[in-house]
């Protein structure tokens, strides 16, 4: 389990109201135990903070690994959702410090030009290996040659 808080406050300082949540995609095991997909829920309190700990997302030990949680920011100003993963070897997280995970459906792939084809056939390969392995026996005989 990983330790996630975090404090809101509106505008003009005071504490914010309301709660946030964190979405289960999909169903895992833990301790034994299957987690069905579900909405953890962690409501502000009276300074506007949360503290809770969640199952991490590529916890080994787990049924499924590499998954996000969805967060969403229930009260007035607060973000978009987002989603976040929650890595069991990364401590704990403040909401305010990590980058939402961007899904796959909106990365973008860019590809630039085809650059030119090297010369990577074995016959390329092994002529190269040769012709180092001559230049380092020519620098041994004249190390040779010079110590002699």
């Amino acid at each position: 389990m990983v330790p996630v808080t975090a404090t809101y406050r509106n505008i003009d300082g005071t504490p914010a109201r309301g709660s946030v949540t964190f979405t289960i995609p999909q169903a895992i095991v833990v301790d034994g135990v299957v987690a069905v997909p579900k909405i953890i829920t962690a409501t502000l309190d009276a300074s506007g903070s949360i503290a809770l700990e969640l199952p991490a997302t590529n916890d080994p030990d787990l049924s499924v690994t590499d998954w996000a949680y969805t967060v969403t920011e229930r009260f007035p100003g607060g973000r978009k959702p987002f989603m976040i993963f929650v890595e069991h070897d990364a401590g704990a997280i403040d909401l305010a410090a990590v980058a939402p995970v961007v899904p796959a459906s909106q990365l973008v792939s860019t590809r630039g030009p085809r650059g030119p084809m090297g010369d990577v056939t074995p016959a390329a390969l092994a002529a190269k290996e040769a012709a180092e392995s001559a230049a380092g026996a020519a620098v041994n005989a004249s190390e040779a040659a010079a110590g002699a």
